[in-house]
């Protein structure tokens, strides 16, 4: 995952957590489900009364101008309703001014699932309004339109004035109320607590005070609310009025229990993140570490909850780095970015990126969180792009990416094979040969750019001819190549095609109805412009140019105060073609953040319409790092050719002795050593080659046509496995043209060929299923057809010659008919029943539960059968034998197993069921007195093409689905069943199922 997204995910929760604004998440009817310490502090309420609160008892509602009416029909909310300003109540009573920002968040089904409302204290900026406002009127709009119920009684607990909310929490209207005392609706075991208090502020003991107490509601409910009381005096000390402030928090029982669905929530986050995290109290002391940080540093939890982390992970120089994050963050409340090392158990050194996060409330500094990254294997990917020199040119020949040189004129002088297989050319002499201006561009002004003959270097995004004629869009970064008099001597670049990555864009930038659910997750910054003034930044503006959305959406905010001086002219080119209703080409342009500091963008826009004006959306992706590395690319040598070193395709360089002289990290890994020296000591023809590799179809075809390209061939690794290679290779010859040694690129294609051998060896199983299937349907149809042939004979003997019959041949074939019904019942159950398991439509859904129990309910169910035939069921079974297995499927392979020795156990014979334990599983055994079972059917009556049906002794008759059934049962269990019997001395029906560990 990009370090910058983890950068701004830890900056949004750091946000999250802020001093400077409160913030509230609601669900989609308006219920608080969370909010942060500064949301607490602002309103005066504790954690179970803001989460009892709605939406509209933190900011209120406005009547027709509703701004929380999205609660109840999203799409009528309009973007400048979802910020604005107005006077809240905390829960004291006392009144601040806040701006107000409600944003809805929607999932990919365009729903929306979530509201964020922000809220910011702006009471000073607000003062001389204040001053100017306060009025008996204000106070009365304020009083009458508070979130919370609000109240002014007497001295002899009359009602003087009463607000709506207030009204509607207790049920009364507002005339009813005024002819009550506060003390006839409280509840009269709150009554004497309540009036002591009243009864001190009489006296003049207190002047204020704050309780728990319950409200009878009209309707006759009663209603748990939190009340603060604050008297006001007359000049002579008695009580003029008092005034109350009332919350209902009768849903405080479920916002706890929300809470804790959240904390656990919270808790799997925690555990289950990529990044190592820590949390430290006020002593700097660990109270909790995830997985991943134990994983990382080598530490179990006992090892460092109580230890301070410094002491645990630091070694030198580190330890006084690491005190010094700890000053910053727990003195200062600073967060602290920054990539070190940090130290395992073992001692071993880890390179990291760092975040410490001050954990406050209020100016108090409780702990911090540390949040670590292994960025080990980016630091070596760095150094070896630092040191690398020697492969420049295999990587021009390699790089997915176009490579070019051309003259000042519009002719190629060189290009890579990347480059002519972009544009659709046989061979390089064919590209070579070309006009570029007027027979690759499409626009032939693109070639000569302002931008280009100013700065000598751009980044340009323009479409471009291949030769077949088609277009594709490519992002050419190139540059004039000057000599001493200020010249072109020539010109170079990259070019990438991003033909999918603008088609992206497009249907991206096309689709309104997504638009703002993602904009504020975008990695992009985002942004609409209508005649120059912002009117839309999101969040990744903020942070990346410094500016607050206030300062972006102000009348004096103009959108060229964003660009660098030498983008504005280009800038301002655009924005002209945009008013002539002209689309624009991506553009690279370079911006100044509100500290000054240069940022390089590249912003694609587009023509929307916006609120019903037309208006430019802008996507702009930073591309600092980027503009960064392509100086590097093109200023050093040294670093480009280090790209060997770090892809991760396998580079070589042998003689036609098989003498290694070159194999770069990727080659060395796929061949299983650990380095260089270690492959070079190894006997390559012996060890890691196929007998006969270099005399086979790679020598002949190399020496033949000078390279090879695909070749798949076969090679063991170091430690003597099998691997499948595709090579590509050249033959580089001397100046008599003998080969010097060979260069080529490795792919491991061992996980395609294993998969092409294991998709052929998948297929010709099916083939085998689906024909035993077939065989087995067809025995099936047999089966079926013999009791409905016996059904339709007799029902036509009966229908045609029944005055022949008497009542006992009436009654001797129906029982034959009622038999063969029965037959086919069972045979048509089983069958349906095996067919869902086939399909997928019976779920194995495994539980704990005791076998001693289901046995004996299953053995009740089969009683009555055994009595018809005088045998006796006998158990065996240990108590309590606890096993993991589902219980349906337990009970349907019982019942068949029961059922199979009562039909074939003579009169008088017995059965007994008995359970063995053994390690982590349980074997059932089911034995009965029976006839017994060949040795030839006891072969085939589990397989499916071999469906075996045997009358019982008393002629009874089965469906032969019975046992394929059980089999199948079992081995969704994972466990096998079998028969042990001889002929004449009975049965012994096994199976084994998973005992709970």
């Amino acid at each position: 995952m990009d370090t910058r997204l983890e950068y701004r995910k830890a900056l949004s929760k750091a946000m999250f957590h802020s001093k400077e604004f409160g913030i509230a998440v609601t669900d989609i009817t308006g219920k608080c489900i969370d909010y942060n310490e500064t949301l607490s502090s602002l309103f005066g309420f504790g954690k179970e009364e803001i989460l009892g609160f709605t939406a509209r008892d933190l900011i209120g509602s406005d009547g027709e101008d509703d701004k929380l009416k999205l609660f109840n029909d999203p799409s009528s909310i309009k973007a400048d309703e979802c910020r604005f300003e107005k006077q809240l109540v905390r829960k004291n009573g006392s009144l601040f001014w806040a701006s107000i920002l409600i944003t809805p968040t929607y999932n990919q089904s365009g729903e929306m699932i979530l509201v964020s409302i922000v809220i910011i204290d702006i009471t000073d900026r607000k003062q001389t309004e204040f001053e100017l406002q306060h009025s008996r009127e204000a106070f009365k709009n304020y009083f009458e339109l508070g979130s919370i119920g609000m109240c002014v009684t007497s001295p002899e607990k009359k009602w003087i004035e009463v607000n709506n909310r207030l009204c509607r929490m207790l049920g009364y209207s507002r005339e009813e109320l005024q002819q009550n005392t506060w003390a006839d609706l409280t509840h009269p075991d709150d009554l004497e607590a309540d009036v002591q208090l009243f009864n001190k502020v009489i006296a003049g003991e207190i002047n204020s005070y704050d309780q728990e107490k319950r409200f009878l509601r009209k309707d006759g409910s009663t209603i748990y609310t939190t009340i603060s009381v604050t008297c006001q005096r007359n000049k002579d000390g008695t009580v003029e009025h008092l005034l109350a402030s009332i919350t209902d928090i009768t849903e405080q029982t479920l916002a706890k229990q929300d809470y804790l669905r959240e904390k656990a929530f919270r808790d799997k986050l925690f555990e289950s993140s990529p990044e190592a995290i820590s949390i430290s109290d006020q002593q700097h002391l660990l109270i909790r570490v995830n997985k991943t940080f134990l994983d990382l540093f080598g530490f179990t939890e006992e090892e460092v909850i109580g230890k301070r982390i410094d002491q645990l992970i630091t070694r030198g120089k580190y330890h006084d780095e690491a005190e010094g994050i700890t000053s910053r963050v727990s003195q200062l409340g600073h967060t602290v970015e920054l990539e070190t090392v940090r130290f395992r158990k073992d001692g071993t050194p880890v390179d990291v990126s760092l975040i410490a996060i001050p954990v406050n409330v209020g100016d108090i500094v409780l702990g911090g969180y540390g949040i670590y990254r292994d960025i080990t294997e980016r630091k070596r990917s760095e150094k070896a792009l630092m040191e690398s020199e020697e492969l420049y040119r295999n990587l021009i020949e390699k790089t997915p990416d176009g490579i070019y040189k051309s003259t000042h004129e519009g002719k190629f002088i060189e290009v890579n094979p990347a480059m002519v297989k972009m544009f659709g050319y046989d061979n390089k002499e064919d590209l070579l040969s070309i006009d570029i201006k007027n027979q690759m561009y499409s626009d032939p002004h693109d070639r000569e750019s302002p931008g280009m003959a100013k700065n000598g270097n751009e980044m340009a995004v323009c479409r471009l001819k291949k030769r077949d004629g088609s277009e594709i869009w490519v992002e050419n970064h190139r540059r004039f190549i000057m000599d001493n008099r200020g010249e072109v001597l020539f010109h170079e670049g990259i070019m990438r095609d991003i033909s999918r990555r603008k088609q992206v864009e497009k249907e991206l930038l096309e689709s309104e109805e997504k638009f703002r659910s993602l904009a504020e997750y975008s990695p992009n910054m985002i942004f609409i412009n209508i005649m120059n003034k912002v009117v839309y930044a999101n969040h990744l503006c903020e942070t990346m140019m410094g500016y607050s959305k206030e300062e972006f959406y102000s009348p004096d905010f103009q959108f060229y105060d964003l660009f660098a001086p030498e983008s504005i002219e280009l800038g301002k080119k655009a924005y002209s073609c945009h008013l002539i209703g002209k689309e624009n080409p991506p553009c690279e342009y370079a911006l100044l953040t509100k500290d000054g500091e240069k940022l390089y963008i590249e912003l694609n826009t587009k023509l929307i319409n916006f609120s019903g004006r037309t208006a430019i959306l802008g996507v702009a992706t930073d591309i600092t790092e980027r503009k960064h590395a392509e100086e590097i690319l093109f200023e050093s040598e040294e670093r480009l050719r280090s790209l060997y070193e770090n892809m991760s395709i396998g580079l070589y360089r042998i003689t036609p002795e098989r003498k290694i002289l070159f194999a770069n990290p990727a080659f060395i890994h796929i061949l299983g050593f650990s380095s260089f020296e270690e492959l070079d000591q190894w006997n390559t023809e012996q060890k890691v080659f196929e007998p006969h590799y270099f005399h086979g179809a790679f020598k002949q075809q190399i020496e033949n046509d000078g390279f090879i390209k695909g070749l798949e061939s076969k090679h063991r690794r170091h430690d003597g496995s099998v691997i499948y290679i595709r090579e590509s290779a050249k033959a580089v010859r001397d100046n008599n043209r003998m080969i010097k040694y060979y260069e080529g690129t490795v792919d491991d294609v061992t996980d395609r060929k294993m998969a092409e051998l294991q998709i052929a060896k998948q297929t010709e199983e099916l083939k085998e299923v689906n024909a035993t299937k077939d065989k087995f349907f067809s025995l099936i149809a047999h089966d079926l057809k013999n009791p409905f042939n016996t059904i339709l004979g007799f029902t036509d003997i009966l229908i045609t010659d029944f005055k022949a019959f008497n009542k006992d041949e009436i009654l001797k074939y129906l029982s034959i008919i009622n038999d063969s019904s029965k037959q086919a019942y069972s045979l048509l159950e089983n069958l349906l029943l095996w067919a869902r398991t086939q399909t997928g439509t019976i779920y194995f859904q495994p539980e704990v539960f005791d076998l001693r129990s289901d046995i004996l309910n299953v053995t009740g169910l089969v009683e009555n059968q055994a009595a018809n035939k005088d045998i006796r069921i006998l158990t065996d079974i240990t108590d309590h034998c606890i096993v993991l297995a589902d219980k349906n499927m337990i009970n349907t392979i019982l019942r068949n197993l029961l059922t199979n020795a009562i039909k074939f156990t003579p009169k008088n014979g017995s059965i007994l069921v008995s359970v063995n334990n053994m390690n982590y599983q349980v074997e059932i055994s089911v034995k009965d007195t029976g006839v017994g079972i060949s040795r030839e059917n006891m072969n085939n009556i589990f397989e499916i093409d071999r469906k075996t049906s045997t009358r019982g002794t008393e002629n009874e008759t089965g469906s032969g689905l019975g046992l394929i059934l059980c089999k199948e049962f079992v081995e969704k269990h994972g466990g096998k069943i079998w028969v042990e019997s001889e002929p004449e001395k009975g049965s012994a029906f096994k199976f084994t199922i998973p005992q709970r560990k």
